[in-house]
């Protein structure tokens, strides 16, 4: 709530701010284009793909506790509270391990997973999971998208950490 209360106030200064510059200049002869790189929300959960993938035995970490190639069937890349998650394929990916025969049954279950996600108060942590040609509908079936693509539930962000004990950890800061 205090965070909140401070995003309202930060939002509050903006909006005088804009009123401010409207106010100076002539809005007959001059276009004025509010944009920003991104919006703020809070957040409370941090969602670990990668570390979901590891406990599945898709992903292997090395003594080094860096990811083994050699057996990597799946990772996970992160943004935000977006991920994608690659099936490491043979004949698309350089060191590829997974048949192309066995994509649909993996993506399956990677699915099933992730969507069994719930925090404490038995609220999923995923919101939304599709396909790379499920997500051509929304305009993300592009080729470098993931295989799946993973929306955390709001109030989640997500973090490309493979190593932790748990897929889920609290957030370690509260906006995004």
């Amino acid at each position: 709530a205090a965070f909140a209360a401070g995003r309202l106030r930060v939002w509050q200064n903006v909006d005088r701010e804009l009123a401010r510059l409207l106010a100076a200049v002539d809005l007959q002869r001059t276009a004025v284009v509010v944009v920003a790189d991104h919006g703020m929300a809070p957040i409370w959960g941090t969602l670990m793909p990668n570390v979901v993938l590891r406990q599945a035995g898709l992903l292997a970490l090395g003594a080094d506790g860096r990811v083994d190639r050699r057996s990597l069937r799946a990772y996970a890349t992160t943004a935000g509270a977006v991920a994608h998650i690659y099936l490491n394929l043979v004949g698309r990916e350089p060191e590829g391990t997974v048949d192309p025969s066995q994509a649909g049954a993996l993506l399956a279950d990677i699915r099933e997973r992730l969507l069994a996600l719930r925090d404490d108060a038995g609220k999923p942590v995923v919101q939304r999971l599709l396909t790379r040609d499920e997500a051509a509908a929304i305009g993300m079936g592009h080729a470098n998208a993931g295989d799946l693509i993973v929306w955390g539930a709001p109030g989640w962000a997500m973090s490309w950490e493979p190593t932790a004990e748990t897929p889920m950890a609290s957030a370690r800061y509260y906006g995004q």
